[in-house]
């Protein structure tokens, strides 16, 4: 574990230092043996945040939120962390907050202190950050910050809010599918099986397939949450991940409207960099761990490009990072320097471009979903009443 030693060092100045070791007497052993006169011994806030793990998920857009108006309404931002971390009851959260106002009150600024912890603060907030304060105004970014993280959610939620519903029937269907299977077609099995060997072919293949789930339903049960399991332990590992997205983005329609998707998260990142001060290629180069593989190296030879002295919508045209209506704006922007609006406008007509096409293919498949189920469904129950019929008619 680390330890932050302060003490007076050997040119009588006061210093704080970090040391590694098993407990505080074997730090300030070490400290001395450097020739520090200690003063005190603490273990480090930093690493006490890192290594808690008791709580969840940091909740970073409700802390950026917070942040803005505490600091709008005149607390200082040492004042607003400590107040934000009393009120927080969950470990890491509250612990991650103390160590970042520990961090300021030493004298280092916010992107530093954030950037000791990049699994709660990712790069391109801590970029924003560091943008504001070279610009004198922090708050003013992690605002910005937060209407492009509400954009970037607005859109996953309204993609969420769309497959719900045609995912919940589907589940239901295959319960409901699986229940027929499992229970009530063996039972049905053994009222044939009654009857005797003189039977129609539907109740013949009807009592198979009774007898079959009878011995075998809980296996094959089994087996279907197994391979569901499996398929969400590979949909965990970033190749498999990586494949798969590989495939959808080669379906005509589909792989197209994933491209939009990703372009619209580009542009409303660009964009927001943009207003932070990042000069263009920098601010290219940063919105790259969000794109897929296959764009990413696009992007970075579009940057090389642009760096060059190639105009931005050529150069990001040439390599496939724009549609037609993105080349427009681009040059609008290119005329009037106003690229940031440019990149935000583009994005705004990517979301409701993306978000007109869900809701007409929702329209179209939520029906055609629940005809499926419902001809299934269908299909075994006249599969379960035709021999009953065939039966009847053979006894007139």
């Amino acid at each position: 574990m680390q330890f932050e030693i302060r003490g007076i060092g050997v040119d009588g100045a006061l210093a704080s230092i970090a040391l590694d070791a098993e407990t505080i007497d074997e730090a300030r052993e070490k400290a001395r043996s450097q020739g520090y006169t200690v003063l005190s011994a603490k273990r480090n806030v930093l690493e006490m945040a890192r290594r808690s793990n008791l709580g969840g998920r940091f909740p970073l857009l409700l802390f950026s939120q917070q942040l803005v108006a505490l600091v709008d309404a005149g607390v200082s931002v040492p004042e607003a962390l400590d107040t934000l971390a009393r009120k927080e009851s969950q470990g890491t959260t509250r612990n991650v907050m103390d160590a970042l106002r520990r961090t300021i009150a030493s004298g280092k600024p916010l992107s530093r202190a954030l950037e000791a912890f990049p699994d709660h603060f990712p790069a391109l907030y801590c970029e924003t950050v560091r943008s504001g304060e070279q610009t004198g105004d922090v708050m003013k970014g992690l605002a910005r910050y937060v209407a492009y993280q509400t954009q970037v959610d607005a859109l996953k939620k309204r993609i969420l809010t769309a497959s719900l519903y045609p995912g919940l029937v589907l589940m239901v269907g295959l319960a409901v599918i699986v229940f027929l299977a499992i229970y009530v077609i063996p039972k049905f099995s053994h009222i044939y099986d009654e009857v005797g060997q003189d039977m129609p072919f539907a109740a013949r293949l009807l009592t198979q397939i009774g007898r079959f789930m009878e011995l075998h339903g809980g296996a094959v049960v089994l087996a279907m949450g197994a391979a569901l399991a499996a398929g969400a332990l590979a949909l965990q590992r970033p190749q498999v991940r990586g494949w798969l997205a590989l495939q959808l983005w080669r379906l005509p329609t589909f792989g197209e409207r994933m491209r939009i998707y990703q372009l619209s998260r580009f542009y409303w990142t660009l964009g927001m960099l943009l207003r932070a001060g990042t000069p263009f290629v920098p601010a290219l180069r940063q919105t790259a761990a969000l794109l897929p593989q296959l764009m990413r190296s696009r992007l970075e030879a579009a940057s090389t490009a642009i760096q060059n002295g190639a105009t931005v919508s050529a150069s990001l045209e040439r390599h496939g990072l724009t549609t037609l209506a993105a080349v427009q704006l681009l040059q609008v922007g290119e005329r009037t320097g106003s690229m940031a609006m440019m990149a935000e406008r583009i994005a705004q007509f990517h979301d409701e471009e993306l978000g007109g096409w869900i809701e007409r293919v929702m329209r179209l498949f939520e029906p055609l979903l629940m005809l499926s189920i419902g001809l299934v469904i269908g299909m075994v129950v006249v599969l379960m009443y035709l021999p009953i019929f065939e039966l009847a008619g053979s006894v007139q």
